[in-house]
């Protein structure tokens, strides 16, 4: 799938977090991903805008159930075994773990300053999802459904529902749920700030994806 290189400037990270996160989330963030790997599971942290649990509760549930079958696909079914997925709202980041964790967080729909779309925070282990609509925030959902999937994403089912991904190294094929209804190549347009979408599997996967 085609990559997009980021009009960010990597060197503009910390800044850049501060924006996303909060400069309290950000140097948490920061504090766990340079700790040093332990034996201590790996963890995703989810983190939601605290309005989308509260003003958008369909969103909510459709991100967190889309992106666990989507982690344990790819991971061989890794994400609930050997490592962990973990569901937090910002104004609560502080209970998520410190040592081997990646970020991924959903910001928007009201009040996103800047465009939507996916920006990557490599050394802060962060990955953002964000909109300035509902619709915005769906298809920037499914962006990252695709960098997550890469080319085991074979296409959008016509009802706009599922998206069809070949389980790797199985052969099979399944439906992970997709939020926007849109078709693939509108989805793609969707912008990747700051990485690739190998960046984005990197950091939220841990090296856990399976190849076929």
């Amino acid at each position: 799938m085609p990559r997009r290189r980021s009009k960010v400037d990597a060197r503009m990270g910390a800044l850049l977090a501060a924006v996303i996160l909060g400069a309290v989330g950000a140097t948490y963030a920061y504090v766990a991903f340079v700790s040093s790997r332990t034996s201590v599971p790996f963890s995703m942290v989810l983190i939601f805008d605290p309005q989308i649990a509260a003003n958008h509760v369909e969103i909510y549930s459709k991100v967190s159930y889309s992106l666990s079958v989507t982690a344990n696909v790819m991971t061989a079914g890794a994400f609930g075994n050997t490592s962990h997925l973990i569901i937090l709202e910002l104004n609560r980041m502080a209970e998520a773990p410190r040592t081997n964790s990646s970020f991924l967080v959903i910001r928007g729909p009201e009040g996103w300053p800047l465009e939507s779309g996916i920006y990557v925070i490599g050394e802060n282990s962060t990955v953002v999802v964000a909109g300035r609509s509902e619709e915005d925030l769906a298809k920037a959902f499914d962006r990252l459904l695709l960098c997550l999937t890469g080319k085991y994403a074979i296409d959008v089912d016509p009802e706009g529902q599922y998206l069809v991904v070949e389980v790797p190294g199985k052969g099979h094929k399944v439906g992970i749920p997709w939020l926007s209804g849109r078709r693939l190549d509108e989805v793609l347009r969707v912008p990747v700030f700051g990485g690739t979408e190998q960046d984005v599997a990197r950091i939220l996967l841990d090296g856990l994806m399976v190849s076929g």
